[in-house]
């Protein structure tokens, strides 16, 4: 009788063994499908840090966040400054959190996946925050960054469109905020003008002041800072050639590098990180099992 109880214990504990050998390898992640999974984070991920930049540029299509450098990011943020901070908080830091959430790993992933992945989610937390707190600053600039706008596209327009019989209001704005104008022998001047006060001097200074003492005459208005006496159509020897939006859209954009450097060096290292925890995450990608 003990025998056959002995007995009918073991045939007992085939079916539990295999039972437990069964769940074991069924929670145990195919290598093949994690490997692929973690190239899939890493896709998703390059893909969330290039769209992330993109919008910052204000869908510029073609920029590769892993192939750009700090000062590359530092041009571009200041190049597309003028709107930021409402891009940032309708578009940019909302997709950020989402795709943020929708990263989520498998049990199967490699541990060096799972701990880049961590890190990249912090890394778009954080820029998301930095995000807010540059919107917030950057805010309270935008008015400038309008105004800077505004000057360049009349200068844009003025250069490209007919000139009428009487002094266009570019061009009275243009003889005010350059009074050395009429000075100027031809367009070797000009641009060592701006390359002084712009590319090496102070261009915020020289748009603010071009901006409040002069803007009015864009509206048909009468500025504070014209000189007397100066015709304002000396300004058309200057206008040939794509010179103006070179002058005015590159002083502004000096102008908002100027202003990114005092406002926005946070969100830069946030997107700096992001690039690199992001490329982070897709070296432990490539090294997981295939």
């Amino acid at each position: 009788m003990a025998r056959i109880r002995r007995r009918s214990f073991l045939l007992l504990l085939v079916p539990i063994a295999g039972l437990a050998v069964f769940l074991a390898l069924r929670h145990r992640e195919d290598p093949e499908q994690a490997g692929k999974q973690a190239l899939e984070l890493a896709g998703a991920a390059k893909q969330a840090g290039n769209n992330l930049v993109r919008c910052i540029a204000d869908d510029e299509p073609s920029i590769d966040l892993w192939q750009k450098n700090d000062e590359s990011l530092r041009t571009i943020i200041a190049k597309h400054y003028a709107g930021l901070p409402d891009r940032l908080r309708a578009q940019c830091i909302p997709e950020l959190e989402k795709v943020r959430g929708s990263l989520k790993k498998s049990d199967g992933v490699s541990p060096s996946v799972g701990s880049a992945l961590a890190a990249y989610q912090e890394a778009l937390r954080s820029a998301a925050a930095s995000g807010e707190r540059f919107a917030e600053v950057a805010a309270a600039r935008d008015e400038e960054a309008r105004g800077f706008g505004q000057i360049t596209s009349a200068a844009v327009d003025w250069g490209s469109a007919p000139l009428p019989a009487a002094p266009a209001p570019f061009e009275r704005f243009f003889v005010c905020a350059v009074p050395e104008l009429p000075r100027f022998d031809d367009s070797d001047q000009l641009f060592k003008h701006f390359a002084s006060n712009c590319l090496h001097g102070d261009p915020v200074a020289f748009m603010s002041r071009a901006r409040r003492d002069c803007g009015s005459a864009l509206s048909g208005g009468n500025p504070s800072g014209q000189a007397a006496g100066v015709d304002p159509l000396t300004a058309r020897r200057f206008h040939a050639g794509p010179f103006m939006k070179l002058l005015w859209g590159g002083c502004a954009k000096d102008a908002y590098k100027v202003r990114f450097a005092q406002d926005g060096d946070e969100l830069l290292r946030s997107l700096a990180n992001v690039r690199d925890t992001g490329s982070r995450l897709a070296r432990a990608a490539f090294g997981a099992p295939s």
